[in-house]
């Protein structure tokens, strides 16, 4: 395509709108959305017998450029690059047939390609229509003179190599051969203004304005002179569009035996001094990257999955989508349904999609033992709190001692006070929390009534108790036996309810029975991962010694040490200190020294690989940035996390819990619970030359066991 225009019998770029044949057609094409609330909102789907418009996506033959023999079917618009028997890439010929409709006898007909990813070359019943280079912008050509009563033949010849190739919709619109050629609508906050263009100098064309209830507001006739024609329209009560409550008008544009639907908003966008105003007031962009959202531009995305994107981020407070190239026309017009901002990639503040924005910020002001108090500051741009319902909850993680809810009013950007009556102790061994959840009074496009659209979690001043230690004089005693002299080979350590055996040449457990259960699948296994010196050799990991360091009636210690490096380097060294009690708790000390040859570590942890059964999980942590005690359904693996204490147990209960000293982080992966230091740093690797950290396990059964209990008490080392 060297050498050849950008564009060949294109039509002048223009407004995208769809015609249509009579009034009530037109107001129901006007709506993307259809209904009101999220029951009823999905994203439409215009038929063609409510438009002059016939859609040619579907199924489409491809000849492959290196194979013209080669035929086979793709789907248009594509999702994947095309693959086929002797395909390599897209380059080749998109081709399909499609029948003339006789209701469009005497009418222009025109192509249109909303995204084609390559400069392509058009032909019509094998005659050449036009040439043009799409690329994410809507391409238009007149093929009236190639069109017949019958059957008819699009060939669209893609010569440069392109994942797919058309990426949106191509369709069909018929037209009279007078007809409106553009629009273009700007706004004031009470006003519209709305200019035509035609392809015929001299006409006559109508405007009519509806609420959006489909309830006219008002009709107004202009004649059209030099090809355009002019509208001023001013609205009583106007309603202004918001990206928190997205009001839209429709204007109804007859000319020329067709009728042209366009959803306008009120409202007025200015920036001075780099603050956003919107409608005269200043707004916070709450904004998410494109690229950060489950919706790639470069792709064919369904108008329901798109809008369950948007609904997603409504969800999380998101006012502003910062786009990095150009989107289908309904995007856009979904936008200003559900309410968004849509920007550049100036856009101010931004965030990822697992998290949000808060439209209320609750933080603590004044607290004593008997009354707290609040403050509340409304981030929202044009919605008062009275709209919200909040909702508070006086908690530790085992019992809830006050609830109630708040009705504030305060403005858009101003911050008010609200305290609550409350006599918490002075001391605990739980934490104490407040949590506040805000709540629609009403329902909207987004969300019903009831939605939480944010929460917040406070820690109470009280203050806790050191954590009981259960010394070793109260546990029962245990028994050690070795399979091999001088405290060598299998060491078998049985209590009360448990036996142990742990392999002193492998430095691990290689069981843990407890009440006759099996807790292991496989030994606990220390994982250090990416320790690199960077110069291309894999680092071993190698067992140095492990010997007992201290016994006695009703526990016993042993101490492994373990260095990593390759045949040249010593690269990290690291010791572990196992301590095995009657209780049945093991504790763990991880000491490491890394030198500075190491240039990386991503993880440094313990696996535990558990029988199958054992596939739930509970654990006091924080979850949606509150902390709680959580559980979860079955499952197979979880992202990392931070807990002060986690069980992954069986159906019934049973299983191991770790507790950190005070916290650890977790994951799971395969059934196989990782304990991993948590790092100080927010790198994503290691950094520190020497670190330390420590851990306790214990089988348990959480039926018959105190898990609060459990999870606070610590085993004593020293026996009296």
């Amino acid at each position: 395509m060297k050498n050849m225009p950008d564009n060949i019998n294109t039509e002048p770029s223009r407004t995208w709108f769809l015609p249509y044949s009579c009034r009530c057609n037109a107001l129901s094409g006007a709506r993307v959305l259809n209904g009101h609330t999220p029951d009823s909102a999905y994203a439409g789907i215009i038929s063609e017998k409510n438009t002059r418009r016939k859609l040619l996506n579907g199924n489409w033959n491809f000849i492959p450029e290196k194979n013209n023999s080669d035929i086979f079917t793709v789907k248009v618009p594509s999702n994947a690059q095309i693959s086929g028997s002797s395909a390599e890439n897209s380059v080749g010929i998109y081709q399909r047939e499609f029948t003339f409709p006789a209701s469009w006898t005497g009418r222009d007909v025109y192509i249109c390609f909303d995204g084609v990813n390559s400069y392509f070359k058009l032909y019509i019943n094998n005659e050449f229509a036009g040439a043009s280079k799409a690329n994410k912008s809507t391409k238009e050509f007149n093929i009236t003179p190639f069109i017949k009563a019958s059957k008819n033949t699009i060939s669209v010849v893609i010569d440069e190599n392109s994942p797919s190739a058309i990426f949106r919709d191509v369709y069909l619109l018929a037209r009279t051969h007078e007809h409106i050629r553009d629009i273009k609508v700007t706004t004031s906050l009470d006003t519209f203004f709305i200019n035509i263009e035609s392809s015929k100098e001299n006409g006559a064309a109508t405007v009519e304005l509806y609420d959006d209830n489909n309830q006219l507001i008002i009709r107004k006739d202009s004649i059209i002179k030099n090809s355009t024609a002019n509208f001023q329209i001013k609205i009583d009560n106007p309603i202004n569009w918001t990206a928190e409550k997205p009001y839209l008008y429709t204007a109804l544009i007859h000319g020329f035996n067709e009728v042209i639907p366009v959803r306008i908003p009120l409202r007025t966008f200015e920036t001075k001094n780099s603050v956003f105003f919107v409608n005269g007031t200043s707004v916070n962009l709450k904004a998410v990257n494109i690229k950060d959202t489950n919706l790639d531009l470069k792709k064919h995305i369904p108008l329901n999955s798109v809008l369950k994107e948007l609904l997603h981020l409504k969800r999380k407070n998101v006012n502003c989508i910062k786009m990095h190239c150009s989107a289908m026309p309904a995007f856009y017009n979904l936008c200003e349904e559900v309410g968004f901002y849509v920007f550049d990639e100036s856009a101010s503040e931004s965030l990822g999609t697992d998290s949000g924005f808060a439209p209320i910020i609750i933080k603590a002001h004044e607290m004593t033992f008997t009354k707290q108090t609040y403050c509340f500051t409304n981030t929202c741009d044009f919605t008062n709190l009275e709209d919200f319902a909040i909702l508070y909850t006086l908690k530790t993680p085992s019992q809830v001692f006050a609830q109630g809810t708040l009705d504030i009013k305060c403005a858009p950007h101003e911050k008010t006070y609200a305290s609550i009556d409350f006599t918490f102790p002075e001391f605990s061994f739980e934490e104490f929390f407040i949590e506040f959840t805000c709540k629609l009074k009403k329902d909207a496009l987004w969300a019903n009534a009831g939605y939480a659209v944010s929460s917040c979690q406070i820690k109470l001043p009280v203050l806790q108790t050191i954590p009981e230690t259960e010394t070793t004089t109260a546990m029962p005693p245990i028994s050690v036996n070795f399979s091999e002299e001088n405290e060598k080979g299998i060491m078998i350590i049985e209590g009360e309810d448990f036996t142990y055996k742990f392999d002193t040449k492998q430095a691990t457990f290689t069981s843990l029975i407890y009440n006759g259960i099996e807790m292991l699948e496989k030994s606990p296994e220390f994982s250090v991962c990416d320790l690199s010196p960077d110069y291309g050799c894999t680092p071993k990991q190698k067992l140095e010694f492990c010997r007992v360091l201290s016994k006695g009636s009703k526990y016993i210690t042993l101490l492994a040490s373990y260095s990593i490096g390759t045949s040249s380097k010593n690269l990290a060294k690291f010791s572990v200190l196992w301590a095995i009690y009657g209780s049945g708790e093991i504790g763990v000390g991880i000491t490491a020294d890394v030198t500075s040859d190491t240039t990386k570590i991503s993880r440094f942890g313990l696996d535990l690989k558990m029988p199958a059964e054992n596939n739930f999980l509970s654990y006091y942590g924080a979850d949606s940035c509150k902390k709680s005690i959580c559980h979860s359904l079955p499952i197979d693996e979880i992202t990392p996390f931070y807990a002060q204490w986690a069980v992954l147990h069986d159906e019934d209960g049973r299983g191991i819990m770790i507790k950190g000293m005070p916290e650890v982080k977790l994951s799971v992966v395969q059934r196989a619970l990782q304990i991993d230091y948590k790092q100080n740093s927010n790198s994503a690797n290691i950094l520190e030359n020497q670190f330390f950290y420590s851990f306790t396990i214990k089988p348990i059964f959480t039926e018959c066991t105190d898990l609060l209990r459990e999870s606070r008490t610590l085993p004593g080392i020293a026996e009296v």
